[in-house]
């Protein structure tokens, strides 16, 4: 439906008044001159871009339909509102409408169908591969404590532990720096389980001493708890994203039906 009749000869005569309300190289339109448009354009071009453009709130709006070749009133195509000017014109009038319209449903469902189980399926391996890898560098730390507590004299063996524990605290420092920058949860999770690591390696020097028969056995009983813990971690991590995707199914399919 056409709300406004404009000719060639009328854009022709719009694209001369922008023109003259645009920087020299005529591709943006001039801030300064829209502060003062009455020392660029003479009253009756004024009144011809307010008739034409008449749904035009300002004369930015205006000019911006006319940059864009928008010669009729910008309709929303599912409610059939006015679209408010903002830098310019969205689709739609508001989000609501957006999740109405039938090529916006079916462009979601698509999406969805393509990529959401497969997406869901990728993260759930990359976090549990993520977990066992973690788990294993524990596992393999923890051992190699062991091995050097069996090696090496226990001078040397008490200030190895002290180094590895200043630097496991150094990474949890890193990582809850990085996790405090970015608002990160999963950076703060990553640097206190390393802060743990670090503290359990500066406490089995203690250890080293009082239980130095049993050191072994707790080391090991050490590494059986993370192991017991990344299980469990990797289980509530699938079941919250196993929550979070059928949740997102769930939306998806009341956008669907609406």
């Amino acid at each position: 439906m056409v709300y406004n009749m404009i000719d060639n000869n009328d854009i022709i005569y719009l694209k001369q008044c922008l023109l003259k309300m645009s920087i020299p190289s005529g591709l943006e339109i001039s801030k300064n001159k829209i502060r003062n448009p009455n020392k660029w354009l003479t009253k009756e071009e004024l009144k011809f871009i307010k008739d034409k453009i008449y749904w035009g709130r300002s004369l930015t709006e205006m000019l911006y339909c006319i940059k864009h070749d928008i010669f009729d009133i910008p309709l929303c195509p599912t409610c059939g509102k006015l679209i408010s000017f903002g830098k310019g014109y969205k689709k739609h009038c508001s989000i609501s409408c957006a999740h109405k319209d039938p090529e916006v449903i079916q462009k979601t469902k698509d999406t969805y169908e393509k990529l959401g189980g497969k997406e869901y399926k990728k993260k759930i391996r990359k976090q549990t591969i993520l977990n066992v890898v973690t788990v294993l560098c524990m596992v393999i730390y923890l051992v190699s404590i062991n091995i050097l507590s069996l090696y090496l004299e226990t001078e040397t063996y008490l200030k190895t532990i002290k180094i590895l524990s200043v630097i496991l605290a150094g990474i949890s420092i890193v990582y809850f720096e990085l996790s405090y920058r970015k608002d990160n949860e999963k950076l703060f999770l990553y640097g206190t389980e390393v802060l743990i690591i670090s503290m359990i390696t500066l406490f089995s020097t203690y250890a080293y001493f009082i239980y130095f028969d049993t050191y072994n056995k707790i080391l090991g009983i050490i590494a059986g708890v993370f192991v017991l813990y990344y299980l469990i971690k990797t289980l509530i991590i699938r079941s919250r994203m196993k929550k979070q995707y059928y949740k997102e199914q769930n939306d998806i399919k009341e956008i669907i039906k609406k």
